[in-house]
């Protein structure tokens, strides 16, 4: 074989692995970037779910009735969804069904908040969950309420996590819920209530959620219901 033939092939070698190794390096790079915005992404989120069950919480005790419940409201005569995101990930998932019920969403984060500001103020905001993009998992918090003052609020891990319910590959169900009820699911089986996360855990999840929230803040805001 001639000289010039066996360096062009050489370099073609030279040329295929390196592409090779760029390949492997940049899906590694992706791999672990993501992996990193999520570990993130899943503190933020299920400080989000202790965040929004706190609101009713508050919210029950001032009122002694659940948001859409109560004199004047006549909305919660029955399993009643709200679905709780930025308002793109509020209008594609609508029409996508219910996590946590039969019934499809009937509010979106706008009427819960309006709902949460007539009683504690006007200060109070919701958060949304940082995903922008699709990945199989729900971009958005879902608030179940039942009559009576029954409720369950979940958002969606993308990693596991000891107190999530399992649901697919990549989707984990991380929920909190009322002291009341008793709702078929497992969603709601593996969900606590506020009483069962001990102080120390909860300011555990508060301060990763904090962290979260400053990883997340250069480009995205917590939701004021503004334009929704």
């Amino acid at each position: 074989m001639k000289l010039k033939y066996k360096v062009a092939i050489a370099t073609a070698v030279v040329v295929v692995a390196s592409a090779a190794g760029a390949a492997w390096w940049l899906s590694k790079t992706y791999a672990d970037g993501e992996a990193r915005f999520q570990t993130a992404a899943d503190a933020k989120r299920i400080n989000d779910v202790h965040k929004i069950a706190e609101l009713i919480e508050v919210y029950q005790d001032k009122t002694g009735h659940s948001p859409f419940e109560g004199p004047g409201a006549s909305k919660l005569d029955g399993p009643f969804t709200v679905l709780v995101g930025a308002p793109k990930a509020e209008r594609e998932l609508a029409p996508r069904g219910n996590p946590l019920g039969q019934e499809p969403p009937a509010a979106r984060s706008a009427d819960l908040l309006a709902a949460l500001r007539a009683e504690l103020g006007t200060h109070v905001t919701l958060p949304i969950d940082p995903q922008r993009g699709e990945t199989g998992a729900p971009n958005a918090y879902y608030v179940r309420f039942k009559p009576g003052g029954e409720y369950l609020v979940a958002g969606f891990l993308r990693r596991p996590n000891a107190t999530a319910a399992p649901l697919a590959p990549g989707v984990y169900a991380y929920a909190v819920r009322s002291e009341r009820g008793a709702w078929a699911g497992p969603i709601w089986a593996h969900a606590r209530t506020i009483s069962q996360v001990s102080e120390a855990e909860r300011l555990a999840i508060a301060e990763g959620g904090q962290w979260a929230d400053q990883q997340f803040s250069q480009y995205m805001d917590l939701a004021t219901g503004a334009g929704k």
